[in-house]
This record gives structure tokens, C-alpha cells and sequence, in this order.
């Protein structure tokens, strides 16, 4: 409120375009230094707009107790990443004995948040794995044992690694480029079978864990979702 102080407040005013008007949430002002803090609101802003300084008198509530500084600032935005998101509809189905795989989850829909970005990677894991190879996830389209260090390169070209550590299996991928589409298409055609002709009788639970986006951790941004969803 610039009627509470005898100090002449800062104000700025824009000297562009008003495409950006939404990004100026709040302003802070300080005369003494003259220093701006900008709160952004919008996820994706421009890189870069004009603003002009401009003074104001105590009884400043019209424009014509403005008066132009002459101090141009460029306000130069980072763009700080924001985690990507993922829900999905668990299935928790039964498996039986010689069925073939059995679908885990459906519904999927991811998102990066960001736009221009893609999915790098994602871990989920499967509990109670004692049946050594028999037991398989199908992801992105090809059979991958759960077996210690086992790898397989999928259809669509990725590199899926397993982890096997008291009896919690551990499969991810990384390196990847998927859309959003893809994602959800990778997601929802998640499946488990098990080869054995006496598979051990206890619950599997296969859970995605991590979710990981192309954009990075610059400027405290955050690219990597821990999930637990869980069939």
C-alpha cells in the first residue's frame, strides 16, 4: 500500500506487450535498493521481457503521480523443472497356474508437466520373487526375467536391467526419449506370468516406483517422482 509509508514506493510498469501480465503474481519493492523480487505464475514463462521502473508518490493511487526513472531492467527468466506425473489404475489380478500373462495396470496417464520434454526412465518392483527365471514382467513388448543382472533390450529399443535382493526384484530402464503417449502405452502393457510348473504360493506385488523427465534439476528444478503404485 503506498499510502502507508512516507517513502516513495517502486512500482514497475511494462514496456512490452501484455502477453506476460499473467507471470506477475506479486511484486515486492524496496527503495533503499531498489531490489524486485517477481513471483512467477505460469509453469512455462518466456525467457526473457522489458519492464520500466517508475517512481510513485505516497498518494500514488492514479496514474498521474507517476513519474518515468528512465531505468529499463531486462527480467530474465529460469525455468525451473517441475516433477513429472504418472497415475494408473492397478489391476491386482489373480494368476494361475500355466495362464498366460496377466495384465497389472491400466488407465495410465503420464505427463512431464514441462512441455517439450520426454520420460528418461522409470524403476518399479516386484515383491516375494522366488521362482527364479519363470518369473517375467512383460514391458515395452518382450519377456524379462527376474532373474540377478539380468538385461534385455526391448522391442521399442529400450534396456531394461534387473536387480534381485531378498526375494524384491528391481527392473528399470534409462537413456529413453518416450512420449507421454508411449509412456502410457508401456504402462498399461505391464503384464506377469509365471513358467513354473509349481510356482511358489505368495503374493507378487509389482509396484512403479520412479518416474524420471528430460528436464533436468537446474536452478532447483526436480525431475524425478517417487510413486508407489502399486498391483
Amino acid at each position: 500500500d503506498p499510502g502507508a509509508s512516507s517513502e516513495p514506493a517502486w512500482v514497475i510498469q511494462r514496456s512490452h506487450s501484455q502477453e506476460e501480465d499473467d507471470l506477475l503474481d506479486a511484486l515486492i519493492a524496496d527503495p533503499a535498493s531498489a531490489h524486485i523480487q517477481i513471483v512467477l505464475g505460469g509453469a512455462n514463462p518466456h525467457d526473457s521481457f522489458g519492464v520500466t521502473v517508475v517512481g510513485m508518490t505516497t498518494e500514488g493511487s492514479n496514474a498521474a503521480t507517476r513519474t518515468s526513472l528512465g531505468r529499463d531492467i531486462l527480467v530474465n527468466f529460469a525455468p525451473v523443472n517441475d516433477e513429472p506425473t504418472l497415475t494408473a489404475t492397478p489391476s491386482n489380478p489373480t494368476y494361475n497356474e500355466d495362464q498366460a500373462a496377466i495384465s497389472l495396470f491400466s488407465a495410465a496417464n503420464a505427463s512431464t508437466v514441462d512441455s517439450g520434454q520426454t520420460f528418461t526412465s522409470m524403476t518399479l518392483t516386484v515383491t516375494n520373487v522366488t521362482d527364479g527365471a519363470n518369473e517375467i514382467i512383460r514391458i515395452d513388448g518382450s519377456d524379462v526375467a527376474l532373474t540377478n543382472l539380468n538385461s534385455v533390450n526391448t522391442t521399442n529399443g529400450l534396456t531394461v536391467n534387473v536387480s534381485l535382493s531378498s526375494g524384491t526384484a528391481t527392473l528399470s530402464f534409462s537413456n529413453a526419449t518416450l512420449s507421454a503417449l508411449a509412456l502410457n502405452g508401456l504402462v498399461n502393457g505391464l503384464a506377469y506370468r509365471n513358467a513354473s510348473q509349481n510356482p511358489t504360493d505368495a503374493n507378487r506385488t509389482v509396484t512403479i516406483s520412479q518416474l524420471v523427465d528430460s528436464g533436468g534439476t537446474d536452478n532447483g528444478g526436480d525431475d524425478t517422482a517417487l510413486l508407489n503404485i502399486a498391483s
